[in-house]
């Protein structure tokens, strides 16, 4: 699981807090280690993005059913 992966792809600050349910593990990338991926290892960097990019069409397609469903109701 990401979060705060659009401020990282768009240089802008988070736009939401996250809070765990259970006690977690959880490692921390800043913006500046991410951009030096792409000189270090492009390969982890290219993983990250494809990773990201997938997690934001599955978003995408999340809110457009979601959208649909709420249009449908409105008929």
């Amino acid at each position: 699981m990401t979060f705060g992966e659009l401020s990282i792809v768009s240089d802008a600050e988070r736009s939401a807090d996250v809070r765990a349910d259970e006690p977690s593990e959880c490692h921390a990338l800043s913006i500046e280690e991410f951009r030096a991926l792409g000189g270090s290892r492009p390969d982890i960097k290219l993983v990250l993005l494809e990773n990201l990019l997938r997690n934001a069409s599955q978003t995408a397609m999340r809110l457009t059913r979601e959208l649909a469903a709420l249009a449908s109701k409105q008929d």
